[in-house]
Order: structure tokens, then C-alpha cells, then sequence
């Protein structure tokens, strides 16, 4: 195909020369002024002369004007000529000078006249050069396309008849046409779904901004509700606290008596009841002024004589073993242990494996619990058959070991040399904080008495201040709290970036450089007594307290007392942060948020009530199977009352157990309030065993995942909606239900006739 070069008007064969149109005036005047004053009578003259000669007269031998070069103008022969006569007559002037005055106006207009005549005249035909030239690109242009175009045709052509053949001609060109057609559809049906996308963007950007509106306000209003609930179920919450309270001192009094076999032992007991004592009359004298506190402080107590008491019965096993490291075996007679659950009457009892007991504690009963690793140690159950028939009752009871079974211990080489490292690096980190950091290691524990005292202070201090004292530091601190994590209600605490997990180690166990004051970051992991978030509570209080000093408050307050508006902050503030964090179904997927109870309709509703009571009946079925298999490898004593309440959970089966509703208790605990069944038989206090022995045995059970969730079971609980489940023994119905029922009703629920001896479980 031949190519052709663009053309334009600017690139022509012909060399076009732009001239300026010359403004012959200017140019006169500008020869007139540049000479000497006193040759202006001479120059006047030959100028007249110059004017004399006709404007377009040119000289013979000058080859005649083109188009394309612009002659020369009157003003340059003139000027040339004035020039020469100029010379010659200074060269022929004598002495003698006359002046005479001639009036040149005429004859310059006449001039310009003319010249700008002859400058139009150029234009024009330059004008008209141009356009010709570019109505001959134009026509080159097209002539170029419509070869082009001709060219592909002919080649496109000549290419399908050389591929198809003359006979398809026809068809090649009625598909060359369908193909254009179908490429025009194409391409308004591309414009069409573009067009409709962008309107469906814009439907749906709009929808999901009046639905973001309606959750907000939809949570706003649950947010409101619930903490309506919650003040009215104080008053309960003060009842059950009390019943749980009276569980606990009942099941430490039993551990108390069962705990009397040597003097060191008694003397832990005595310890653990006193302190235990101390808890429950402090906490009685403080439950009138604030319940929360009293809650939070309790369980905090609690778990501090729990460690306690676990850290000395290590340290108490361990002086045993190397006290009795030495001494050889003593023989002693064996028990006979009965693993029947429910005896004959008649019957002789079975017996076990005689095990031998000792005296005194010695090397070989140390190592046999050390190796006893995951066998559950903190709960023993004694089971009583009923009544019913005096010879069928049958007792079980087991030896309580008290010990926790201890962690593996290595080796005393390995255990001495990874206590020289350890100590080292706290060597090195408190020395690097003291010479390189300048700052020493503070500690934020407190003696009971000191913060006994502090917290009198506290009170005090809350208890002579006025109401509008109150609301004013209240919202002081909130307004700190706002400038510092920009939130200005709980709800925006939601996207709160906790701190990192890196940082939080290296500053509570090395010598991390610990919260950034300009960028703080709770850790929302943990409460507000670890030292990453004491740190930032005290950092705060430093906040306040300048605030105080430069802002000139009326009334001032101690640490202590901002400390504890603080705390409690933190605890709504974490609480809000992690009832937004996505959880986890039974089913291992993670849970919508956007959904609440009015969404959900009855179906829905009674959906999530059957996986609950699911969930619950596997969780409580692996805990038992988990249990039992334990207590089979070390044969415990009390592994049939064990085996019967597995039976029961099994008996009674999903339909048998009651779903569970959510619930919060003191703005701290999620719980979960089991509903009643009517028909069924009370055991609630054997599920209660279960659920304990669950969060007891904590070296037991794997830390991961989830901690187990309270479960309140009530008389004042709903009650379950679902019906009764047909064909079950007796012994699992209760007895007033099944005393109201009718004849018909007692057909249909057609009670089996298998034997199912009851029994008492009870926990020492």
C-alpha cells in the first residue's frame, strides 16, 4: 500500500516568505529625524524630488512581481534615494542657505494610501494562496483515504475468494454485514448494561446508607433497653449471689473437714477459711453502698487465694518428695473398692484391684500423681441410691487428694540453668531501665491494708462531695476521654485498635519501652490490673490532675479517687468493645451483629433455641466422656456416680434439655439463663456439678477457645416452650406433672418400663 506524507497548509512545495506589512510613515520619519539639524533644508528638497517619481514604478531590468515574492516598497526607494541627493548636495552647497517651507501632508497621505493598498492587495492573495493549498491537502487527504479504504477492500476480497472461493462470495459478504450489525448490537448493549450498573450502584449505595441509619438507630434502642433490664434485675441478682455465695461456703467447709490428715494441711485450711471469712464479712458490710464493686472484687480476691493456694501446695509437694526421697516402701493392707453403681440387694459387691495406701506420703505416691497429668483432682462425688428400697442403697466415696497434680518438673541441671537465664535478663532489663532509661521499676501492688485505707479514702471522699460535684468531674473525665481516643459516647469505643501484643510482653516481662502517652492503646485482652493498663490509668490521672492545676477547678480530688471513675470507664468501655467483636457459633461461623431479637420471627427463634440446648448437650456430654475416661485410667472411686450421670444426659437427649437464653449480669459477665421444663425431673444440681467441674479443672481442659460461659438455673427463668418427650422412664419425669396428667395424656406419652434407678449425687 503506498503511503502518503501528511501535508498541511504550513508545509507546501512552495517556500511561502511571511513579510511584515511595513509601515512606510514610520519608516520615512525615522530617515528624517536621524539626521543632523542643519541638513533639513536640503532634505527637504530631494524628499520632494523622491515624492515627484510615481509610487509602483519599478526598474526596467527588475524581473516582474509573483505571487509568492513581495516587491519592494516606495518608502525603501525613497529612502535610498533621499540618501544619495543628500551627499551630493552637501558636496555642492556653498556657504549661502535658503529655507523654505513645504507642506508634505498631502502627498504622505496619498503615500499610505497607496501603500496600504498594495499591503491589502498582499494579504488577500496571500489568503487565497492558503486556502488553495489547503483545499488541495483536504483533496489529497480523501483521494489518500478512499485508495485506503479501496485497497483493504480489494485485499480483504481477494483474500475470502481465495480462501472460500468464488461460490461463497454472496455468503462472505452477507456475513461481513451480520458481523457489523452484531458489533453495532454489541456495542449498545455494552452502553445499555453500563448505563444500568451505574443506576444500580447508585439504588444500591443509597439503600445501604438507609439501612446503616436504621441499625444505628435500631442499636441505640436495644442498647437502651437492655440496660432497662438490667436495673431492674438487681434486686435478683443480689438473691443469687447470696445462694451462690452459700455454695461456696458450703463446698469450702466440706474441703475444710476432708483436709485434716496432717498438721500442715489443717493449718492451709484454717488459712483458706479465715481469709475465705474475711471476704464474705467485707463484702456483706459493702454490699449496701455498691454491688458492682463488691462482684468484681470478690472474684478478683478469690482468685488470688486460688493461686496462692495452688503455688503452696507445689511448693509443699515438692519439700514431701525431697523430704521422703530416702525412704524405702511400707506394705499396708488393701481396700476393697465397688464400682457398681447400683447393687443387688442380694448380689455379692464386686471388688477392684486392691491398691496399696500409705501411712505417710512418700516418694512412689508423689510420682504416681505427678504422672497423673490430666486426671481431674478438685471434686469428689459421693453417690446415695434413693430410698425406695433400703437394700439397694449403695455408697460410693473416695480418698481426697487435695494436691493439684503437678506441671512436669525437669531436670534440676536444665531447671538451674533456665533459672540462671531468667534471672539474668531481669538483671539486665532492670539495669538497662535504671542507667539507660533513667527510670526505676515501680510497683503497682498494694498490701490489704494499704488498699483497705485507699479505698476508705475513696469513699469518703464520694460520700461528702455533692451531685453536681459528681457530674462535673464526671464529665471532665469524659471529655479527657474524648480528646484522647476521640469518642464522645461507649458505642465509638467499638473501633478502638487495642495495643499491640508484642508491645504488651516486652513491657510487663522485659524492658519494653511500654505506652506511647501521645498514642495510647488499652489492652482490651486483659482487666485494668495488669501493668500495661495501670500504666495508662495512671498516665490519665497525671492528664487530670494537670488539667485540675491549670484549668483551676473548684474542688479537687486525690488519685485514688479519679483512678476509680477510671477503672470503671474501662470496664464499660471493654465491655461495649467486646460485645461488637464477631463471635463464634456452634458451628465454628462467625455471628452477625446486624441481627437482634425483633428481626428474628418465630421460626427463626425457635431455630436458634434447638441449636442452643444442642450445643449444651454435646458440650456437657464431651466434658462427662472427657471426665470418665480419665477417672478409668487412675480407677477413682467415684467413677460410677460419674458413668450414672453421663447415663442420664444420654437418656434424656437433645429434647431433654433446656435451651438457654443470653443475658448480662453486673455490665461484666455474659451469662446464660437455662429455661425450665415442667415435665421433666429437677437436675438442676447434678448440671451444676458439670458445669463446675468444667471451670475447676482448668489444667485439665485445653485453654483454647472460648471460656465456659455461667449458666443460671432458677425457679424464676422462663419456661421452655417445647413438649414433653415420649417414651422415657419414669424415674425422669417429675412426679406432680405426671400425677395432672389425664388418661389420654398419660397414652400418648407412653412411659417406658425400663428400670432407672435414681441416685443423690452430692460433691465433697
Amino acid at each position: 500500500m503506498n503511503s502518503y506524507p501528511a501535508m498541511s497548509v504550513d508545509n507546501v512545495d512552495v517556500d511561502m516568505q511571511r513579510h511584515e506589512p511595513e509601515d512606510a510613515q514610520t519608516s520615512h520619519d525615522a530617515d528624517l529625524f536621524n539626521d543632523d539639524d542643519d541638513d533639513d533644508e536640503s532634505g527637504a528638497g530631494n524628499f520632494m524630488d523622491a515624492l515627484s517619481q510615481p509610487p509602483n514604478q519599478l526598474p526596467t531590468d527588475a524581473p516582474p512581481p509573483t505571487p509568492l515574492t513581495q516587491p519592494p516598497t516606495d518608502a525603501l526607494r525613497v529612502r535610498h534615494t533621499f540618501r544619495i541627493d543628500k551627499r551630493a548636495r552637501e558636496e555642492v552647497m556653498g556657504e549661502k542657505r535658503r529655507f523654505h517651507e513645504v507642506d508634505f501632508s498631502e502627498s504622505l497621505r496619498k503615500t499610505l494610501y497607496e501603500q496600504k493598498e498594495q499591503i491589502k492587495q498582499i494579504l488577500e492573495e496571500r489568503e487565497v494562496i492558503r486556502q488553495e493549498a489547503q483545499d488541495s491537502l483536504d483533496k489529497q487527504r480523501r483521494l489518500i483515504e478512499e485508495e485506503r479504504e479501496r485497497h483493504i477492500r480489494d485485499v480483504n476480497e481477494k483474500t475470502w475468494q481465495w480462501e472460500a472461493g468464488p461460490e461463497r462470495t454472496g455468503e462472505a459478504k452477507q456475513a461481513k454485514k451480520n458481523a457489523a450489525e452484531e458489533m453495532i448490537w454489541r456495542e449498545d448493549l455494552a452502553q445499555c448494561e453500563a448505563e444500568l450498573r451505574a443506576r444500580k450502584d447508585k439504588e444500591l449505595a443509597e439503600e445501604l446508607a438507609r439501612r446503616e441509619a436504621e441499625l444505628s438507630a435500631r442499636k441505640d434502642k436495644e442498647l437502651a433497653e437492655v440496660l432497662a433490664r438490667l436495673r431492674s434485675r438487681i434486686k435478683g441478682k443480689k438473691r443469687q449471689r447470696g445462694e451462690e455465695e452459700q455454695q461456696i461456703m458450703g463446698i469450702a467447709n466440706k474441703v475444710e473437714q476432708l483436709e485434716e490428715r496432717t498438721l500442715e494441711r489443717r493449718r492451709l485450711a484454717d488459712e483458706l477459711a479465715r481469709r475465705e471469712a474475711e471476704l464474705s464479712e467485707r463484702k456483706k458490710q459493702e454490699v449496701e453502698e455498691r454491688e458492682k464493686v463488691i462482684a468484681a472484687e470478690m472474684e478478683q480476691r478469690l482468685q488470688l487465694e486460688i493461686e496462692k493456694l495452688r503455688a503452696e501446695k507445689a511448693s509443699e509437694l515438692a519439700n514431701m518428695e525431697q523430704r521422703f526421697a530416702r525412704h524405702g516402701r511400707q506394705q499396708h493392707a488393701a481396700m476393697d473398692i465397688d464400682t457398681d453403681p447400683v447393687p443387688g440387694s442380694t448380689q455379692q459387691q464386686p471388688k477392684m484391684p486392691q491398691k496399696p495406701r500409705f501411712k505417710t506420703p512418700c516418694l512412689e505416691s508423689i510420682k504416681k500423681i505427678r504422672k497423673a497429668r490430666g486426671a481431674t483432682r478438685k471434686m469428689r462425688l459421693v453417690s446415695v441410691a434413693e430410698d425406695d428400697d433400703p437394700m439397694d442403697t449403695h455408697r460410693e466415696r473416695s480418698p481426697i487428694v487435695e494436691q493439684e497434680p503437678p506441671r512436669f518438673q525437669p531436670e534440676p541441671d536444665d531447671a538451674m540453668s533456665a533459672m540462671e537465664n531468667a534471672v539474668s535478663r531481669g538483671i539486665e532489663a532492670a539495669l538497662r531501665r535504671i542507667f539507660v532509661n533513667k527510670g526505676l521499676p515501680t510497683s503497682t501492688k498494694r498490701s490489704p491494708r494499704r488498699k483497705r485505707m485507699q479505698d476508705d479514702e475513696v469513699k469518703m471522699e464520694r460520700a461528702a462531695e455533692l451531685n453536681h460535684e459528681r457530674d462535673f468531674l464526671l464529665g471532665e473525665v469524659q471529655r479527657l476521654l474524648k480528646d484522647i481516643f476521640s469518642i464522645t459516647q461507649d458505642a465509638d469505643f467499638i473501633v478502638h485498635q487495642p495495643a499491640i501484643r508484642e508491645d504488651v510482653y516486652s513491657y510487663e516481662y522485659e524492658d519494653g519501652p511500654g505506652p506511647d502517652a501521645k498514642n495510647l492503646a488499652f489492652d482490651l485482652t486483659h482487666g485494668s490490673s495488669t501493668p500495661w493498663n495501670t500504666r495508662i490509668l495512671d498516665i490519665l490521672v497525671e492528664q487530670l490532675q494537670r488539667r485540675n492545676a491549670e484549668e483551676q477547678w473548684p474542688m479537687r480530688r486525690s488519685n485514688g479517687y479519679y483512678k476509680a471513675i477510671l477503672e470503671d470507664r474501662y470496664k464499660r468501655l471493654r465491655t461495649t468493645w467486646r460485645a461488637a467483636q464477631p463471635k463464634i457459633t456452634g458451628k465454628g461461623h462467625h455471628g452477625d451483629r446486624s441481627r437482634s431479637g425483633g428481626e428474628v420471627d418465630h421460626k427463626e427463634r425457635r431455630k436458634s433455641e434447638v441449636g442452643s440446648s444442642n450445643n449444651c448437650v454435646g458440650e456437657t456430654a464431651k466434658i462427662l466422656e472427657h471426665i470418665i475416661n480419665l477417672k478409668k485410667d487412675d480407677e477413682d472411686e467415684d467413677l460410677p456416680a460419674w458413668m450414672w450421670l453421663q447415663k442420664v444426659i444420654k437418656t434424656l437427649g437433645d429434647g431433654g434439655m433446656s435451651s438457654e437464653e443470653s443475658d448480662v449480669e453486673n455490665d461484666i459477665h455474659c451469662v446464660l439463663r437455662v429455661k425450665n421444663m415442667a415435665w421433666r425431673r429437677k437436675i438442676e444440681r447434678e448440671l451444676d456439678v458439670i458445669d463446675h467441674q468444667r471451670v475447676l479443672d482448668d489444667d485439665v481442659f485445653a485453654p483454647q477457645g472460648s471460656k465456659p460461659m455461667k449458666r443460671i438455673r432458677a425457679p424464676g427463668n422462663s419456661m421452655s416452650e417445647r413438649s414433653p418427650i415420649t417414651g422415657l422412664p419414669k424415674a425422669l419425669y417429675d412426679g406432680e406433672w405426671v400425677d395432672g396428667l389425664t388418661g389420654g395424656q398419660m397414652e400418648r406419652l407412653n412411659v417406658s418400663n425400663d428400670a432407672f434407678r435414681w441416685m443423690k449425687v452430692a460433691v465433697v
